[in-house]
């Protein structure tokens, strides 16, 4: 029994460094500890060095403390302690290995253990010059030592414009988006919470662990275990195979016999009373696959080498020419420069994960609840899959805990195998996903691009030819990649002006899962290398970014982009010269370079961006909507094609119909999609799904106003004539047109009405614009007017970058975006805030991290994969709706804003690298680097180069007696700390178990 623990008091030096996968919420990529005392003369005594993660076990480094015994705090010193840390062993972790990142991060962490000696050294040195105090470690104590994002105040500031036209929704007050406080009580019934009854059951994809082809399943231990009901296969499929966009085009489960196209593909899914027993149940079903007949390509570099196409080894790819691209790159005047640029993909990582909850309906039908962004297109493939009529599938799509183009495509196997076990077992099936199958399944969902570019332009910064091709990862599938890819390909010129440019891009097929949509699908890439070829430009032209940007800047009138679409109500170059006034960017710049020289070890940069993001109602036309009067009191129901997201789409077309029928608010409901109800729901998605859906409700009004018309004047006359006062409001017409019998004025008060695409957006039907035989994206030309209307808005972001670790904080973003004539400002700043901290995750914090040798998804699951936290958003965030600029070409002047904003993140990115420059300059090193997407911490200290010679204590030094206050405070008094007795010897187990706690126990 354990009757007394004593712990001594350590009065010497204790410190403790980490670097995490992220600032909260993430374990360490490695972690440090030392503790010192100090003798008389001021000499190490008894040093201790632990560090983490670099190998299976905490690693005592006993070499390097045997160097340190006795030594004084010198500059000698410093340098011999980080001469021993470079010997220490960092073991081989392939987790982070990556066909953009074969060596992984174990040069990363041989940097940071080195960087931690260092930042220690520097904080425990009792005279420290001024430029070296910023890669001081934290002051002793816990408070003290947590992370900086800890304990610095973040402030959010949000205008939009409330004042709007007359009878305009974004004029009435709906409160705050109408699921809200259902959401934040937790009242929301997703597609899980629906009831199924005492029959119900619930299933469990079972995937294949590797690729090849796949020889058996065996399940018979799952039988036996308890609440199992059945194993449903291929077998079982009363119709096709199939759970893709292109029917065939992915099995919906892989039949014995057949090629797992990816790992994690699902073979089967075991049924069970409840989810915990076909949980159980999952773990004794043995999945046996053979090794495949040929070696499985798993990067762009091996489908180059086969190609592996996705339409064949002979295509050429996708190409788009404007102007003479040669021509320009002739020009003896202008510079040109060369670079490859590559990008690593993104999950779409939505909190709620696939799930779907089938029940047996009246008639043989299958109800089908579920989240999906399209409607109808889902029964289509839960109908393939069955075998059945659509008439025989009723879709209800329930509130979606996000989807960001995760549930366009992807929601099809869980819809079709909840509905197959239906229809097998005749009792209600519930199929949920967990956080790890959903990642697992869908993959890496953002494309996976390299970009090999040639760029040409004057010596004033003005880009005058863009020469590029392109390889993208479509994964084992086409999925909806010929689209996206074309985005991609046609959206690279932004908001500048490209006179010249020529691009190609091919899609590899690989043994990855198929890509899909992802917020911004295609433009969220392409920005990213035209900002990336900007940056190049400027460090070569020794110009700032901004000059780059300015000069190629779109003209005032008269702007067309890439495709030669005319851009109507282009407001760019005037919204960048009002922003860079009111955001204070010179201001900024220079209080950052008098930053910059007081600062070795962390440098800070400002950016700015302009966007133009292109909007377009072709995937979208067909939007319907049907407005019902209740006749007993005026309350109005409004059946939609609302796929509720998160995006307040609901709330939207709610006022909607509250400002075009007069009536106030709360008389007003809103119905989610029920293909029962609305058969032929299209794609709610591409910021245009609001708009086009308030603009059917704005017609559905507008006709059951005119019906109500001749019953409004009827009961006018009725009254004149009983001498009434002469008038009548809303509940009395209603009334009056179902009122009792004998009426004649007995009115329908139901109103279908559907958005079809605007003449603008119309490739009409005709000898000049027959029927294409490619999609309408593939064109050539692309007829004017393809593409609806363009958001627009500028950026300015400053980040403070760690140069020893790559750790950056974005301390400031200011955000204007061009909303129009908003549908909802509040709602929709709450999309511009939304958009441009995802953004951040795209560009910053979020890889994907497919194995290079089988495929494997490491990032399955939030330990290595990090959407950005609270913490992630900037410290200071401004964000404006701009307001004057209403589109043309929307019924009420609105501009869909969810997805535009995550473009102008990058700029995030581009301040890095000017930080990254301002470091490498300092240090007398070439202008030249490449920072891949996302720009990790890894990545970021990759680009800084820092060698040997950069790590010195010497400089400009505080004077003798005379410390600075801060470095006082981290004194040779330290603070105290305990230790524990152990054959290791007290100093060294205290430092190892403190460096389990403050690594977070998590010493990989």
């Amino acid at each position: 029994v354990l009757t007394r623990l004593v712990v001594p008091a350590f009065t010497g030096h204790f410190h403790a460094f980490r670097q995490g996968l992220s600032k909260v919420n993430g374990h360490a990529v490695a972690n440090s500890a030392f503790r010192t005392e100090l003798d008389a003369s001021g000499n190490f005594k008894n040093p201790v060095v632990v560090f983490g993660c670099i190998g299976k076990r905490a690693v005592v480094a006993r070499d390097v403390m045997k160097y340190l015994e006795g030594k004084p705090i010198v500059e000698a010193t410093l340098q011999g302690l980080l001469e021993a840390v470079r010997e220490v062993p960092v073991e081989r972790d392939a987790t982070y290995t990556t066909q953009f990142s074969p060596e992984g991060r174990d040069n990363y962490k041989r940097q940071l253990i080195v960087s931690f000696a260092f930042k220690w050294f520097a904080t425990i040195s009792p005279s420290v010059p001024q430029q070296i105090r910023s890669s001081q470690g934290p002051k002793p104590g816990f408070w003290e030592a947590r992370h900086e994002s800890m304990s610095v105040t973040q402030t959010l500031k949000s205008t939009g414009q409330l004042t709007m036209p007359k009878a305009h929704p974004g004029s009435l007050y709906v409160g705050p988006k109408k699921e809200a406080l259902e959401q934040s009580c937790g009242e929301t019934k997703y597609a899980g919470d629906m009831p199924m009854g005492p029959r119900g059951t619930h299933g469990v994809f079972i995937t294949s662990p590797t690729i090849g082809v796949l020889n058996r399943v065996d399940f018979t231990e799952a039988l036996k275990q308890e609440g199992v009901i059945t194993f449903i296969d291929h077998s079982h499929i009363p119709g096709m195979n199939s759970a893709s966009i292109v029917p065939g085009d992915e099995q919906l489960f892989v039949a014995p016999g057949s090629n797992v196209p990816y790992s994690g593909a699902p073979v089967g899914l075991i049924v069970a009373t409840t989810h915990q027993q076909a949980k159980t149940a999952a773990r004794f079903v043995q999945v046996h696959v053979d090794k495949p007949a040929d070696q499985p390509v798993l990067t762009l570099d091996e489908a180059e080498a086969k190609k592996a196409f996705l339409y064949g080894p002979d295509f050429p790819g996708k190409q788009i020419n404007v102007g003479d691209v040669d021509k320009a790159f002739k020009d003896p005047n202008v510079v040109v420069v060369t670079g490859r640029f590559q990008f690593g993909g993104q999950n779409n990582f939505y909190l709620e994960k696939h799930t779907c909850t089938a029940s047996p309906d009246d008639m043989g039908r299958i109800l089908v609840y579920g989240g999906a962004q399209c409607p109808d297109v889902t029964k289509t493939m839960t109908m393939i899959a069955l075998g059945c009529s659509s008439k025989d599938i009723v879709i209800r799509v329930r509130p979606m805990g996000g989807a960001f183009g995760g549930k366009f495509t992807k929601q099809y196997p869980c819809f079709c195998a909840s509905a197959v076990a239906c229809k097998v077992l005749g009792r209600p099936v519930r199929v949920a996903m967990n956080l790890t199958q959903d990642m697992g399944i869908s993959g890496n969902t953002r494309h996976i691009f390299r970009c090999d570019y040639r760029v040409a332009a004057t010596k004033e910064g003005k880009i005058v030819g863009f020469d590029n091709k392109m390889l993208v990862d479509a994964g084992c599938a086409n999925d909806y990649s010929d689209y996206i890819v074309d985005e991609l390909l046609k959206r690279q010129d932004l908001a500048y002006n490209v006179p010249n440019y020529r691009g190609i891009l091919n899609m590899a097929k690989t043994n990855n899962p198929s890509a899909t949509a992802n917020r911004a699908p295609g433009l969220a890439q392409a920005a990213a290398i035209t900002e990336t070829v900007v940056d190049h430009l400027a460090r070569e032209l020794g110009v700032s970014q901004e000059q780059v940007r300015e000069k190629s800047l779109k003209p005032k009138t008269g702007a067309k982009d890439q495709t030669g679409q005319t851009i109507l109500q282009w407001n760019v170059p005037d919204l960048w010269q009002q922003a860079k006034q009111e955001m204070e960017f010179t201001k900024r710049e220079a209080e950052h370079a008098v930053f910059n020289k007081a600062n070795r070890f962390k440098k800070r940069a400002t950016a700015m961006q302009p966007l133009k993001y292109a909007i377009g109602y072709l995937n979208m036309s067909g939007a319907t909507v049907t407005v019902n009067v209740n006749a007993a009191d005026g309350s109005v129901a409004v059946q939609t094609g609302c796929c509720e997201m998160g995006q307040g789409c609901t709330t939207k077309v709610l006022a909607t119909a509250a400002t075009e029928l007069g009536v106030p608010v709360d008389q007003v409901s809103v119905f989610y999609p029920d293909t029962s109800v609305l058969p032929n729901l299209q794609t709610d998605g591409g910021s245009a799904g609001a708009e086009l859906l308030c603009q059917a409700t704005k017609s559905a009004c507008e006709e059951l106003k005119a019906r109500l018309k001749p019953v409004e004047k009827e009961l006018l006359e009725e009254k004149r004539a009983k001498g009434e006062a002469v008038e009548t409001n809303w509940g009395e017409v209603c009334k009056r047109a179902f009122g009792p019998m004998p009426t004649d004025t007995r009115t329908l008060l139901s109103a279908t009405a559907m958005a079809k695409v605007p003449k603008w957006n119309d490739t009409k039907r005709s000898k000049e614009h027959p029927s294409p035989e490619l999609p309408y994206w593939n064109l050539d030309p692309l007829p004017d007017g393809m593409w609806q209307y363009y958001v627009t808005g500028v950026a300015c972001t400053d980040v403070e970058v760690d140069v020893l670790t790559g750790e950056y904080t974005v301390l400031r973003a200011d955000v204007w975006v061009d909303g129009g004539n908003s549908l909802s400002p509040l709602l929709d700043l709450g999309q511009a805030e939304g958009g441009f901290v995802f953004g951040l995750g795209t560009y910053c914090t979020e890889e994907i991290l497919l194995d290079p040798t089988d495929g494997r998804n490491k990032s399955e699951g939030t330990w290595n994969y990090k959407p950005p936290s609270n913490k992630d958003v900037p410290q200071q965030f401004n964000v404006k709706l701009v307001p004057g600029n209403p589109s043309s070409r929307t019924t009420y002047g609105s501009k869909g804003i969810g997805e535009a904003p995550l473009i102008l993140a990058y700029s995030a990115v581009s301040a890095v690298k000017k930080a990254i420059l301002a470091s490498r300059q300092e240090r007398g090193l070439s202008s030249q680097f490449t920072l891949d997407s996302p720009a990790t911490p890894a990545r970021v200290q990759g680009c800084m180069e820092v060698a040997a010679k950069d790590l010195t204590l010497q400089g400009e030094s505080t004077a003798p007696g005379v410390p600075d206050a801060d470095v006082a405070a981290q004194g040779p008094q330290g603070d105290a700390q305990g230790g524990w007795e152990d054959d290791l010897g007290a100093a060294q187990a205290s430092a190892q178990a403190l460096a389990h706690v403050l690594g977070g126990g998590m010493l990989l």
